[in-house]
């Protein structure tokens, strides 16, 4: 499930440095891109988190 989510995460913080660049450069749609970007990383972080307690808790179960 890490692997997964690698190439997205790193996709979003693509997307938020281009758009932080759009912002310092005062061009526009910086902002909605840099919405989207960290609500689409903050998503894949708790995607994350949820994947690695479900394994933990597996892994638990089985001992």
């Amino acid at each position: 499930m890490k692997q997964t989510l690698l190439i997205p995460a790193v996709a979003c913080l693509f997307s938020l440095i281009t758009g932080t660049c759009l912002k310092f450069f005062e061009l526009p749609g910086a902002n909605m891109l840099i919405l989207l970007s960290s609500v689409l990383l903050m998503g894949l972080i708790l995607l994350f988190t949820y994947s690695l307690i479900k394994v933990a808790s597996e892994a638990e179960k089985i001992k």
